[in-house]
């Protein structure tokens, strides 16, 4: 039998009447809001003082290393979420006079302590006018004879903040700042040691550009993104030589278009147990041409922010008591042309590039650093109508 069709009872006319005014509701209100995200970064040359003083109580004298401040920050509004990474590079002092040396020697392995905070002030390292954004980070610095890492590098990789309340905060959303606080500290310290932020070099000076610190702004819904990845090596070894390059891993970024943005995280473990000596380990993320490539090119450092590279180049000794050794990196870049060669876009590749010396030994005919199974590199891209 077919269905009656008949009037609709006072119950179906009420929801056909509620559908309606949803319906009318929705299409006045368009479509769901875009969030947007704008990145930024202290880029080369971050670093503030050339060193930190070792002290022998805990955090009894922090210092800013580096700061990312309100003329490079992006805008901010209450309901904005803060996400930062960041690369500090430390140096031990020399443990005997030497022309390395750039204040008084000594022999023992300081912890070294590292932390992100919001303020207003360009040298806030702790009090009032600031607010944590990250824990603390803490490491010890080995120094000993046998196990001498030297060189040290903390890494922030997933700190945040939500700016709910901007009365409550240290500061004028349009004078915020994010500095990175770095203090440290052994009992053994005498007044006047120094932790140097860089490198030692022969003549006693010092080389900095070793770290950076990044943000990324997001206001509203968090943009649609994609997250490439790869773990693949392109090596499982690399020979032992000072000064050698070699790319170890590489991620293949189709169809880059202006205005995009990356946040970009990897790491590597390699593993030195079968040497006789330490091997210096060091490390950057370049954007390159080619997968197997150690060098930005004119193309690369035209599309890339800051040339190109996506971090700057920093590294540590990695030790037989120490192996096998793990190197972090974060880095940000926004596209800043789309990548053609005649007229056609192309593929460009972010690089991980190894680079390598033996410590304290020649390196002989054959010898390696085994690259681990564990590591690779991820990002997210942004596309460029979320920048904003």
């Amino acid at each position: 039998m077919a269905a009656r069709i008949g009037r609709p009872g006072p119950a179906t006319a009420l929801l056909v009447a509620a559908s309606a005014l949803a319906a009318a509701a929705g299409a006045a209100a368009g479509p769901a809001p875009q969030g947007t995200v704008m990145l930024a970064t202290t880029g080369e040359r971050a670093e503030l003082r050339e060193t930190i003083p070792v002290t022998r109580r805990k955090r009894a004298e922090p210092k800013v290393a580096m700061s990312l401040g309100p003329n490079r920050m992006p805008s901010l509004m209450e309901g904005d979420r803060l996400e930062v990474t960041a690369e500090v590079q430390t140096t031990n002092n020399c443990r005997r006079r030497t022309s390395f040396c750039v204040g008084p020697p000594y022999g023992y392995s300081p912890w070294i302590g590292a932390q992100l905070r919001l303020t207003d002030r360009i040298g806030a390292a702790q009090g009032a006018r600031t607010v944590p954004i990250s824990p603390r980070k803490q490491r010890r610095c080995m120094q000993a004879e046998n196990n001498r890492e030297h060189h040290c590098v903390l890494v922030f990789t997933a700190a945040s903040l939500k700016l709910d309340q901007a009365a409550d905060l240290p500061c004028e959303l349009d004078e915020c700042r994010v500095n990175l606080v770095v203090d440290a500290h052994h009992p053994d310290a005498r007044r006047g040691d120094p932790v140097i932020l860089g490198i030692d070099r022969s003549d006693g000076k010092i080389k900095q550009d070793r770290g950076r610190v990044n943000v990324a702004r997001f206001r509203g819904p968090t943009p649609d993104s994609r997250s490439p990845k790869t773990g693949r090596r392109l090596r499982k070894e690399v020979n032992v030589e000072k000064g050698s390059k070699t790319s170890i891993y590489s991620l293949r970024l189709n169809d880059l278009e202006k205005g995009e943005q990356l946040t970009i995280e990897a790491s590597a473990h390699t593993r030195i147990g079968h040497l006789p000596y330490a091997t210096f380990i060091g490390s950057q993320l370049i954007l390159a041409r080619r997968p197997g490539s150690v060098r930005t090119t004119p193309l690369t450092r035209a599309v890339g922010s800051k040339k190109g590279e996506v971090t700057e180049g920093n590294g540590f000794n990695c030790t037989q008591r120490a192996t096998p050794c793990t190197s972090r990196r974060v880095g940000a870049l926004t596209v800043q042309d789309t990548p053609r060669r005649r007229g056609e876009v192309v593929p460009l590749y972010v690089n991980f590039v190894l680079r390598n010396a033996p410590k304290r030994f020649d390196d002989r005919p054959g010898d390696a650093i085994k690259i681990g199974r564990k590591g690779g590199i991820k990002a997210k891209r942004y596309p460029a109508s979320a920048r904003g």
